[in-house]
């Protein structure tokens, strides 16, 4: 049972004869708590049987006991283990859900080591985000998928002089282009930049911090010429 520690030092509090004083005001409520928090404490396997059970479990616990406390919290993994996410559970409403294989590179955990050992794409299952073997090639070395490069939608292919930085770019490049843009504009067949046509709409660069970064080498956005 757990002990009162009034006093906040770490320490049970004791008794006048030394035993430590046992907190004795339970409820259902802290009770549910208490176990899960147990289960965190002592699963020696938790980090691999289910380490977003385990977040959940914690969050849930902290959240009954009062809702204030959850405030700044994350009940879901980080980033590129966020399984519950948009990036991940978009194709969950097909039939039957599969991640078209223009999207599988970066939004399945197959999707990439199959673009780096046979250079394709292919639909894949739904992932509950990515494994630690989406971007690592051994887990024992905990080496990566090395790439020469990465080409962008562009078209250009930029080495970075990094293997991690290409490993990223082969995700974080963006889908659009000064080139992409023209090609639509061109198809929709145009008088001129100043007449309105219902084939153009809004078109969104899409997580592209590589691009970004990388500038007018990857040639990613739009670049109006001269600038």
């Amino acid at each position: 049972m757990q002990q009162v520690d009034a006093d906040e030092d770490g320490t049970p509090d004791t008794d006048e004869t030394e035993a430590a004083i046992p907190y004795n005001a339970w409820t259902p409520r802290l009770l549910k708590a208490a176990y899960n928090y147990q289960v965190s404490l002592k699963d020696p396997g938790g980090y691999a049987h289910g380490g977003k059970y385990i977040i959940q479990l914690l969050y849930d616990s902290i959240e009954d006991l009062d809702a204030s406390l959850v405030e700044g919290l994350r009940r879901i993994d980080h980033g590129h283990f966020a399984g519950s996410e948009e990036a991940f559970r978009h194709w969950d409403e097909d039939e039957p859900a599969m991640v078209s294989g223009s999207c599988s590179r970066c939004h399945s955990a197959a999707g990439l080591p199959l673009w780096a050992t046979e250079g394709v794409e292919i639909s894949q299952m739904p992932s509950n985000g990515f494994k630690c073997d989406t971007c690592h090639n051994s887990l024992t070395d905990l080496t990566i998928y090395e790439f020469a490069s990465a080409t962008f939608p562009s078209g250009a292919t930029v080495d970075s002089g990094e293997p991690s930085t290409n490993l990223c770019m082969q995700c974080h490049q963006g889908r659009t282009s000064t080139k992409s843009v023209d090609d639509a504009i061109g198809a929709a067949g145009l008088a001129d930049d100043d007449t309105v046509s219902e084939e153009l709409g809004f078109v969104e660069v899409y997580t592209a911090p590589a691009a970004i970064q990388m500038g007018t080498w990857a040639m990613g956005g739009y670049q109006y010429e001269g600038k």
